[in-house]
């Protein structure tokens, strides 16, 4: 009889590692979305700043040009200094 009780013990804590593992295998997958999620938002963000930063640059100097005309500066530079 005590053999039998022991085996019992053993298929019953067999099956509760099995089930601890399936919980923690789901959970890590959930933190592994969760991650890719925000990975996702954050390179989002960057490309947004990147795109805004290049909008402003290009906007700032008159459409892109360098402010030279035929290696001088433009009248509206000059009267800037």
């Amino acid at each position: 009889m005590r053999i039998e009780e022991q085996e019992r013990c053993v298929h019953d804590l067999e099956g509760s590692l099995q089930r601890a593992a399936m919980e923690t295998d789901r959970k890590l997958t959930i933190q592994q979305q969760d991650y890719e999620k925000k990975m996702q938002v954050l390179m989002r963000q960057l490309a947004d700043a990147e795109s805004a930063a290049a909008a402003g640059d290009l906007s700032s100097t008159g459409g892109g040009g360098s402010g030279m005309v035929n290696g001088d500066t433009t009248s509206a530079e000059k009267d800037a200094k």
